[in-house]
């Protein structure tokens, strides 16, 4: 097979290469000369042929027959771009020879230097030789001439160097160094082939979902040695803004006249390219805008491609005497809101259907429009990185405490409360910050729902930090510290965090978004709901455009101080009559809550799940707040210790929770449901037009027997509220399914209820045995082992989790035809999730309010593939969509 005739072709033959077997680079090349584009000679090694070098160690006779005697750059051309790739080994072919044909070109001392660097690089990226042992070399050299650069160093200099640098590889390895063209090719194909299949790049692709198979082909180019003269230099540009997507030149110029930068270096030195009428001083350096032929090629090539393949790409070019050679390109860099423009505009213009700009456009992008964004055109210093939990990015000085976040606040100031993990006891404190990161929590633990449920960014199992909450110290790996009231940047989009205050894009919600969102909700057929647990995130949902509230979690509406009085002195009440005291005392507090959200959701369907999380959350774990609870209730420190205590559960989140604890406090529930009928009398009577049909969720149920007991006295607390309102009452009762067993007899549970809610962030943490709160600290490494394809709190687990659902739902629709089936885990808010639901006859998702529009536009998305009966990409994107163009 290694000398197979059609696993290395010539890019330059007008025939477009299968991305599969030759490479996303080789392919998108191939695309190019096919239009007409000037590409130098190149010629494209499949992926297979790549494993056959690596595994034998040896150049395949043919490319040594194809080989010209010219210099070549070796770049790495991997099946997608996204799954990183080799860095390119430069001026292959370079040695004495080359360097007399290359003096009569570019001069003496340039062609010198231009060995002496391939030596040094070449020696390190090939054979691994530790640069170090060069730079000794080079420093005693800039000594002896008493210059501080490499590049003021004289000819003589470099040619010295090179003598000296040969002279130590043949001392270091026991042979001399590769002058032979075929050699050198050899040497860097087996190194780049043995590099895509190290361990660590396995682990690196895996992270990024590519499959254990990944291939990699490898392009090799001719390289264009160009003199320096003023038209001479090197760019990369795209016919669009990155940010707005506002048509013209952007990108950057490195003219050889004045420097000798690679595409590698290019984009820190350069110089933006602007419109040829721009002004600028006297005495700046050359632009592209001095080569109006260039640059109206360069236009050219960009509305050819354009028009072609319905994208902008981003080409990098030389530029030799004025003549242009496009050396790479790729899908041009976007941001959300300059991809929306464009998509949008494409389709007024006629160049789009509605149905291909919905696909090309990433979900999980759109958070972009809905929250503060880092610039990446910035300089940024990350000193910690973790699981991006909810997205957007904020500054902030350090808080340690839920306490100081509201202190702090208070005073005005913007803050980062930075935890080893949260619980409900933080919720006051969250409220009043701009971002939180924790040391542990996994993508479904407190810190990170809650934090998407506030549209706040947020980072869950930092690494390279350790918090040490005595001292108020962050410590860093690399050894800096940061202190209490230093101002950090988190980025909860990448999973970063950052020294200092790092330059913000703001939110943009553009007239385009609002269209694209408009087409999404034409076409799609799921509804799509929002997890709404207080009046302000009813208003987020509603601005969302929400197809009503899918899950309403009700513990939420509680940690305001007040209130957390009241429920902590109802916790620890000694006896039914005291309980019995303050749950009237929060009666009055839950209606408001239920008035206003129905309000605010006018008629949208609200479904409000009953009280579930474990009793003992709602109390303070420190003395000093169980002493200062005691002197609010007036009995003793000693003896609300000692009823906390008796409240303990070794696993809680397995104990006393959900039904269980309206089944053995039945009037705490009976409370609850009393102020939904309530506030539903009282709506009425506001707007006797205005129905609202509340939906009431029974939480964490595992028999039929637990639904059966707390139907009955639901239905007596509305027959109470009908008779002493005059308000004929109406409602909808349905089962949140949690439990493996509640699935399993969904069948059951559906001819009690009107709904079915699959909780999925639980049914996950049960059908697995992990727990969702602890499995940030080994999930990644699972997923980069390939144990688990997907983080399952993330992406729902179609095989397990995926095959419960689908006996639930059969069994549920078989006893009940009109039952209504949902999910409201986080999962709910997941483009590949929501694809699954959508094919298995869900009706409706429930997401955070501000992961709706992502969810939104990823059923949409859902309907379309599967009415095109077309395999649906998990990782859709921007660079990735749409089969018919370059890619």
């Amino acid at each position: 097979m290694i000398d197979k005739t059609d696993e290395i072709v010539t890019i330059n033959s007008g025939i477009e290469l299968d991305q599969v077997r030759f490479g996303q680079r080789a392919s998108s090349l191939s695309k190019l000369t096919s239009l007409g584009l000037p590409i130098p000679d190149s010629m494209a090694l499949s992926a297979n042929l790549v494993s056959a070098i690596h595994a034998k160690k040896t150049l395949p006779k043919l490319l040594e027959s194809k080989l010209r005697n010219c210099i070549y750059c070796m770049r790495s051309s991997p099946i997608s771009r996204s799954w990183g790739g080799v860095e390119a080994i430069l001026y292959l072919g370079m040695n004495h020879k080359t360097v007399e044909k290359l003096t009569y070109k570019v001069g003496r001392h340039r062609a010198i230097q231009l060995y002496f660097n391939f030596i040094k690089t070449f020696s390190a990226a090939v054979f691994d030789l530790d640069p170090e042992i060069f730079e000794t070399l080079i420093d005693q050299e800039l000594k002896l001439f008493n210059v501080i650069s490499e590049q003021d160093l004289p000819s003589n200099a470099y040619e010295e160097l090179s003598i000296r640098f040969l002279d130590k590889f043949r001392k270091e390895l026991g042979f001399s160094f590769p002058s032979d063209i075929v050699e050198q090719v050899n040497y860097a194909l087996i190194s780049m082939a043995k590099a895509w299949y190290t361990p660590s790049s396995k682990l690196l692709r895996s992270s990024l979902h590519a499959p254990d198979n990944a291939g990699m082909g490898i392009i090799l180019q001719e390289m264009i040695i160009s003199s320096r003269t003023p038209d001479s230099g090197i760019g990369s540009i795209q016919g669009v803004d990155t940010i707005l997507g506002t048509k013209g030149l952007y990108g950057y110029f490195n003219s050889f006249k004045y420097s000798d930068k690679s595409f590698e270096n290019l984009f820190k030195t350069s110089h933006s390219i602007v419109d040829t009428n721009s002004s600028r001083g006297k005495d700046e350096l050359p632009k592209l805008e001095d080569y109006p032929n260039a640059i109206n090629e360069l236009k050219s090539y960009d509305k050819i491609c354009f028009l072609n393949f319905g994208k902008n790409l981003r080409f990098d070019f030389l530029l030799d005497e004025g003549k242009l050679w496009i050396v790479d390109c790729c899908v041009a860099k976007l941001s959300s809101l300059a991809l929306i423009n464009i998509t949008v505009q494409a389709v007024q213009g006629g160049l789009l259907s509605k149905e291909d700009a919905l696909l090309a456009i990433d979900p999980y992008s759109l958070a972009d429009n809905l929250h503060a964004q880092i610039d990446r055109r910035s300089e940024v210093d990350v000193f910690g990185s973790g699981l991006p939990a909810s997205p957007g990015a904020a500054t902030g000085k350090i808080v340690f405490s839920a306490e100081d976040a509201v202190q702090a606040k208070a005073q005005g100031a913007d803050v980062i409360l930075v935890r080893q993990e949260t619980s409900p006891d933080d919720i006051r404190g969250m409220y009043s910050t701009v971002g939180v990161f924790t040391m542990r929590g996994g993508m479904t633990s407190h810190a990170a729902v809650v934090a998407r449920g506030l549209g706040l960014p947020c980072i869950v199992s930092v690494k390279g930090v350790k918090i040490n909450v005595r001292s108020k110290t962050l410590k860093v790996s690399d050894g800096r510290q940061f202190n209490e009231g230093d101002l950090i940047t988190i980025d909860g989009t990448s999973g970063q965090v950052l020294s200092g205050a790092a330059q913000l894009i703001q939110p943009d919600m553009s007239r385009s978004f609002i269209i694209l969102m408009d087409w999404a909700d034409e076409i799609r057929q799921l509804k799509v709901k929002a997890n709404a647990d207080t009046p302000e995130d009813a208003t987020v949902a509603k601005k969302f455009n929400a197809d009503g509230i899918g899950l309403c979690r009700t513990e939420h509406m509680f940690f305001e101080k007040a209130r957390i009085m009241v429920m902590q002195r109802m916790i620890l009440a000694k006896d039914y009559r005291e309980r019995s005291q303050e749950i009237e005392k929060l009666l009055p507090m839950q209606k408001k809550d239920f008035s206003e959200i129905f309000g605010i959701m006018k008629g949208s369907p609200v479904t409000i799940r009953l009280l579930d999380l474990p009793l003992h959350e709602f109390l303070t774990n420190s003395k000093m707040g169980l002493k200062e609870l005691a002197r609010e209730m007036n009995i003793s420190a000693s003896e609300v210790i000692d009823r906390s205590k008796n409240l303990h559960e070794i696993n809680p989140m397995l104990g006393k929770r959900g039904v269980r604890s309206g089944l053995l406090l039945p009037e705490l529930y009976k409370m609850q449901v009393q102020a939904i009928f309530e506030a539903v009398a009282d709506a009425f009577k506001k707007e006797p037009s205005e129905v609202i049909v509340p939906e009431i969720m029974i939480p964490l149920v595992s028999a039929t027997k637990e639904v059966e007991y707390l139907k009955e006295s639901i239905e007596a607390v509305a027959k109470n509220v009908r008779d002493y309102t005059q308000v004929n009452v109406s409602y909808k009762l349905g089962v949140m399914i949690e439990t493996p067993r509640a699935a399993l007899i969904a069948g059951e549970l559906a001819e009690l209820s009107s709904f079915l809610n699959f909780g999925t962030n639980d049914l996950t943490q049960m059908t697995y045995g992990v727990s969702r709160d602890d499995s940030g600290g080994f999930m990644r490494e699972y997923v980069a082992k390939n144990i688990y394809e997907e983080d399952p709190f993330h992406s729902l687990d179609e095989v397990g989790v995926g095959e419960l659902l689908k006996i639930a739902i059969t069994r549920g629709r078989a006893s009940n035809k009109k039952i209504k089936l949902g999910i409201c885990g986080e999962h709910g808010g997941d483009p590949a999730s929501i694809k699954f639901c959508g094919n298995l006859g869900f009706d409706y998702v429930s997401c955070s309010p501000y992961r709706v529009p992502i969810a939104r536009l990823a059923a949409a998305q859902a309907t379309l593939l599967a009415n095109r009966k077309i395999k649906f990409d998990n990782n859709l994107s921007s660079s990735d969509s749409n089969a018919s163009i370059l890619i």
